[in-house]
């Protein structure tokens, strides 16, 4: 039967909503595009969350004591994080590893912040964005500046938990190659097996995604050289998708349902820019199948494809409201 889904967008006490009727047999459903948690004050008796700074050589247990990029990308990739904890992380550039084969995987549930001030002491963790230091996170493995043979990809979200990325650059992420569709995606893959019934979700807030490069040519890979999302939801608020580029599908983003799962994209004051594909479909982003993206106050400038939509090519549906 038919049902009403109602989907919220909303940024502080602005709220816009649009009313889809859609064929379902679960009544009414709410989404909700809120703004991710902002982190406050700090007690030092509780537990503080983890500290990042790129000089670190300490435990991570405050500022003055704080752990390098290194080591975090390590224990993220051996889930030795508290669950559900806070990472803070200083202004600079943190190379995802020291190879073209390294990236971060992130397999439990965190809260991650950048820009803070590099000069941070004690437990201070209050922070307003967008931040005037910027936090990149980089896959320039061989140094030269452009994202090319040598370099990696940046960040992989594994398993379903929910992973929050606040005030963070992700620049330069590459990958040349794959062999299935779980490693799609220069930057970020939200992986199958991400399902939205299962409630794996990633949420991002004044995040940029920058100079990306996928040269991933086969149709089930290529694409997404900024973004990547399979069987999943993605909330992005106050992001900026700029210069990522792919051979066709998607330069910014791509969207990918499989195994009857469900995949989503929720935006909110994004901004796409620069983004393009050497061949076809979705100079900025390319939805396959059966998924769903709803944009508010978004705007899609600049972006370019050879065929098949400079903007957005979609085989799914796209909301757009309020948006250009």
């Amino acid at each position: 039967m038919n049902c009403l889904k109602k989907i919220l967008f909303s940024t502080g006490c602005i709220f816009a909503a649009v009313n889809l009727l859609t064929s379902c047999n679960n009544g009414y459903e709410e989404y909700d595009m809120v703004d991710p948690p902002r982190p406050k004050s700090t007690d030092a008796q509780a537990f503080p969350g983890y500290f990042v700074k790129v000089d670190g050589t300490g435990n991570g247990t405050s500022w003055d004591d704080a752990m390098s990029g290194e080591q975090l990308f390590t224990m993220l990739a051996n889930n030795s994080i508290k669950k559900s904890a806070d990472i803070y992380i200083a202004a600079g550039t943190y190379k995802v590893g020291k190879t073209s084969s390294s990236f971060i995987s992130i397999g439990s549930a965190v809260n991650i912040y950048g820009g803070y001030n590099p000069a941070s002491t004690g437990y201070t963790t209050s922070i307003y964005y967008p931040s005037a230091f910027e936090t990149i996170i980089s896959g320039d493995i061989n140094g030269d500046g452009i994202a090319n043979n040598g370099d990696a990809r940046l960040v992989e979200v594994t398993s379903i938990v929910p992973v929050t990325f606040s005030g963070i650059t992700f620049k330069g992420g590459y990958l040349s190659t794959s062999t299935h569709s779980d490693a799609s995606g220069a930057n970020i893959s939200v992986r199958p097996g991400i399902t939205i019934l299962n409630g794996g979700s990633v949420n991002m807030e004044y995040c940029n995604i920058e100079d990306c490069v996928s040269e991933i040519t086969s149709g089930s890979d290529a694409g997404g050289a900024g973004l990547y999302i399979s069987n999943g939801i993605m909330k992005m608020n106050k992001c900026v998708m700029k210069g990522n580029k792919a051979d066709n599908r998607g330069g910014a983003i791509r969207l990918f349902v499989s195994r009857g799962h469900d995949t989503k994209l929720y935006m909110n004051n994004c901004l796409f820019t620069d983004n393009g594909i050497k061949g076809d479909f979705g100079g900025a982003i390319h939805v396959s199948g059966a998924c769903d993206v709803f944009m508010n106050n978004c705007t899609l400038v600049n972006n370019y494809a050879k065929f098949g939509g400079a903007g957005i090519n979609s085989g799914g549906r796209v909301v757009m409201m309020n948006s250009t």
